[in-house]
């Protein structure tokens, strides 16, 4: 930032018939202005010194926000996969049992075969015996 840069000594001024030291007004208008723009700067310069704190103190939180989500992320899959693992174990627990109730369910078919073939050749049976005694 550039700015003018004018260099003032101070003069010998007389006033009413006092002789001072000092600058002229329009050089003690200047000063003032120029303290003036200085406070206003030393002011603007805290703020923004404030506010870059501040933002490196959010950046700091977000980036520590970051690392817990990234190792809560990691133990999400972690779960996850041992979800996965559980579940194919579960299903291949059920496919056994499916195997299983299949096997079953084709015994049972046989067994009712049997008890049908049964029941025919006891009808048969004992409508030939009942045959027989009749025409004894």
């Amino acid at each position: 930032m550039l700015t003018r840069c004018e260099a003032y000594s101070q003069k010998i001024i007389s006033n009413n018939k006092d002789t001072l030291i000092g600058y002229t007004l329009t050089q003690n208008d200047f000063i003032i202005k120029g303290l003036r723009q200085l406070k206003y700067y030393k002011i603007a310069d805290s703020i923004c010194e404030k506010q870059y704190s501040n933002s490196l103190l959010v950046i700091k939180n977000q980036i520590k926000t970051i690392k817990n989500d990234s190792s809560n992320l990691a133990d999400y899959k972690a779960i996850a996969l041992n979800k996965d693992r559980a579940f194919d174990e579960k299903q291949k627990e059920c496919d056994l049992l499916n195997k299983t109730i299949k096997g079953l369910n084709r015994e049972v078919e046989i067994q009712k075969a049997y008890k049908w073939v049964f029941i025919g050749l006891g009808v048969v049976g004992t409508g030939y015996m009942g045959f027989k005694y009749l025409m004894k």
